[in-house]
C-alpha cells in the first residue's frame, strides 16, 4: 500500500513540476502538449516508469562519475531520463508530447524533478 501511495504522490508532484516549468518558469522553451491535466499526468506517469526502470541502470553507468561529483550525478541522470522521455514520446503516440527547445532545460528540469522525487521518497519511506 505504501508503494501505491508513493506512486500517487510522485505522479501528482511530477505533474506539478512539469506544469510549473511549462507555464511559469519556461513557457516559451518547455511545453507539454496537450497542456491539459491528462497531458501532464501522462507525461509524469511515463517519467515515473522511467524512474523505476531506467534510473537504476543510469546510476550504474554514471557510478564512477558520481565519485568525482560527490553524488550530483543524480541531477544529470534525471536530465538524461527527461531527454529519453522526450525522444520516446516523439516516436510513439502516447497521447502527449514533451517539447524542449534548449538542451540545458533537460538539466534544469531534471534538477527540479530530482529534488521533488527526493522529497517525495523522503516522506513516503
Amino acid at each position: 500500500m505504501r508503494f501505491l501511495w508513493s506512486i500517487l504522490l510522485l505522479l501528482v508532484a511530477n505533474a506539478g513540476v512539469l506544469w510549473a516549468c511549462s507555464t511559469v518558469l519556461f513557457p516559451e522553451l518547455f511545453a507539454v502538449v496537450p497542456a491539459t491535466l491528462q497531458g501532464y499526468l501522462i507525461t509524469a506517469g511515463i517519467f515515473i516508469i522511467l524512474h523505476y526502470t531506467l534510473y537504476p541502470l543510469l546510476r550504474v553507468v554514471f557510478g564512477a562519475l558520481s565519485l568525482f561529483l560527490l553524488g550530483l550525478t543524480s541531477f544529470l541522470v534525471h536530465g538524461v531520463m527527461l531527454w529519453v522521455q522526450a525522444v520516446g514520446m516523439s516516436y510513439f503516440s502516447l497521447g502527449a508530447a514533451l517539447e524542449v527547445q534548449a538542451w540545458w532545460l533537460y538539466l534544469v528540469v531534471g534538477v527540479l524533478l530530482a529534488l521533488v522525487n527526493m522529497v517525495v521518497h523522503w516522506f513516503t519511506d
